[in-house]
């Protein structure tokens, strides 16, 4: 039998109602983690808090300094501010935050590598195949017969 707080949740999910709330926006940060990681990988891939670290830059001036396009590396950078990482200043130029600081390469402490590596192809590649693996590994599990002791104590440990 359900609990008040089941139930309540039951018909939320079939109505199509459910309640928003901090959980739901950690879910939503959650799933878009992959977009921010990858934007986290391309600002420390351009160099962007090296190219701020003499001051505010307008859009055209860092993209010319980093080798990058104008308009694009302006979306970029108003989605990383609207993490916090970067800041866009009233008269829309760009400046580095206390965020934006680890992704400086001569930081101490500077995450700019970790950035490179979680938002690089081969790290994306593994995450992108982890469903078909899982799969097949079920399914190996599944059709080979015998004792299946093994998983179920490295599942729970």
């Amino acid at each position: 039998m359900a609990t008040h707080g089941e139930s309540d949740l039951i018909s939320h999910l079939c109505n199509g109602t459910l309640p928003v709330g901090p959980e739901r926006s950690v879910v939503m940060r959650t799933a878009s983690s992959e977009r921010t990681s990858r934007a986290l990988q391309v600002a420390a891939e351009l160099g962007l808090a090296d190219a701020l670290a003499d001051g505010p830059k307008d859009r055209d001036g860092l993209a010319r300094e980093v080798g990058a396009h104008a308009d694009t590396l302006h979306r970029l950078m108003r989605a990383l501010a609207s993490f916090g990482v970067f800041d866009q200043l009233p008269d829309g130029r760009f400046a580095n935050t206390p965020r934006s600081e680890y992704l400086r390469s001569d930081a101490p402490g500077s995450l700019r590598g970790l950035a490179r590596m979680h938002g690089g192809s081969a790290l994306r590649r593994t995450c992108g195949e982890l469903t078909q693996a899982l799969v097949f590994w079920w399914r190996i599990r599944d059709s080979n017969p015998g004792p299946k002791d093994y998983d179920s104590s490295a599942l729970t440990s």
